[in-house]
């Protein structure tokens, strides 16, 4: 599955979206149940993938493990977010999932995080 092919969709509320993964991200969040600001009761996820070898350094005082790439989204309206560069947070550890594995499909991130 690939964004743009009818299945998944951008969330109709950008600025409320970014609102709402913000605070995810800045709480050290990567599921919100009932969160989702597009539906109002799906549960928003985050995974994470690091693009070449993990290294260490904090960040505005977060410590991180990687530079990779990352999606957000709620399975029961299809919408979602994909960004191509982001530092990959050392507290996402649970969600990190190797490219090789896919991840690009949220379903399937949602499967080998054990969502």
């Amino acid at each position: 599955m690939t964004p743009g092919d009818g299945t998944w969709n951008a969330p109709d509320d950008h600025v409320a979206w970014r609102s709402v993964c913000n605070a995810m991200l800045e709480e050290q969040v990567v599921t919100l149940e009932g969160g989702c600001p597009v539906c109002g009761t799906g549960r928003l996820q985050l995974a994470f993938t690091i693009d070449g070898p993990e290294r260490r350094w904090v960040e505005r005082g977060v410590a991180m493990c990687g530079t990779g790439r990352y999606w957000e989204w709620c399975e029961q309206c299809r919408s979602y977010e994909y960004y191509c560069r982001s530092s990959v947070p050392e507290w996402a550890r649970t969600h990190i999932v190797a490219e090789s594995e896919g991840w690009r499909d949220p379903r399937q991130a949602a499967r080998l995080i054990g969502a």
